[in-house]
């Protein structure tokens, strides 16, 4: 598992899903049906035996709900940039979006999540979701394979459910056994979950960071997303670029974790 924990003392530490270069893209599966399509970073990837055929941008292949999250001591760029970064990822979540901005002291917390209803299709299922009891808060991406399992084990200790939703699950799960559940999920996910009684917001991802989590460092925060665009539309840092990246990209055909092309991130 990955998990990055940020209280009073805001020291995350980034995150990285590696990228195939163009070159492996060309050179395709060994074996692929006639005519298959496959999405690969948001393009549409038409093929032909094992030719590469056609690339086409469209909305249907990015259909994977979004997260994003902004940490930081002026509330005004909190409220500013969070709306950019959830409206950037609509093509990812075209069912439903939702945001949550709370001060606490000198720090203002913002969510925000875009969704593609699966599991549940009813608003019960909006995000983000608050605990009815303990008001904690939480935005997720992803799919829990076992949550069914998990929710029958959490009725045994007298929770209860008003949807069907994997994301109610999860949070259920975190107020009443902390980090310890995160052991306990076999899927792929990547979540932020915001403790309000301690102050504290935890980041996590699944051990194969199959749903990418990107952080950037701010000069008094931080602010994370499902996609790095999706940071760069809060408008939050500058673009200078992480030459060791480059570097890396050109030696080896990917960016190599910890690192982005870009030096915030």
């Amino acid at each position: 598992r990955n998990i990055l924990s940020v209280g009073p003392e805001m020291s995350p530490r980034p995150f990285l899903v590696l990228r195939s270069s163009w070159a492996r893209l060309r050179e395709g599966p060994p074996l692929l049906p006639l005519r298959a399509r496959r999405a690969v970073h948001g393009l549409t990837v038409h093929w032909q035996g094992g030719e590469l055929g056609s690339v086409s941008h469209g909305t249907g292949v990015s259909l994977m709900c979004g997260i994003a999250g902004v940490i930081a001591r002026d509330q005004n760029l909190v409220a500013g940039a969070l709306p950019d970064m959830k409206d950037f990822m609509a093509r990812r979540g075209p069912d439903d979006s939702g945001q949550f901005i709370e001060s606490r002291g000198d720090t203002t917390i913002g969510l925000a999540q875009r969704r593609l209803s699966i599991l549940d299709l009813s608003p019960e299922g909006h995000q983000p979701m608050v605990h009815p009891d303990s008001d904690d808060v939480l935005v997720y991406n992803g799919e829990i394979y076992n949550f069914q399992r998990l929710r029958d084990d959490l009725e045994k200790y007298g929770e209860s459910f008003r949807g069907r939703s994997d994301t109610e699950v999860l949070l259920k799960g975190l107020v009443r056994f902390g980090t310890d559940f995160i052991d306990r999920l076999q899927g792929m996910y990547a979540f932020a979950y915001y403790q309000r009684q301690t102050g504290r917001v935890l980041l996590c991802r699944d051990p194969l960071g199959i749903k990418p989590l990107y952080v950037a460092r701010l000069d008094h925060g931080m602010a994370f997303a499902s996609e790095i665009q999706a940071i760069l539309a809060g408008r939050l840092i500058c673009r200078d670029r992480d030459e060791r990246a480059v570097a890396g990209y050109l030696a080896y055909g990917s960016v190599q974790d910890p690192l982005t092309f870009y030096r915030q991130i």
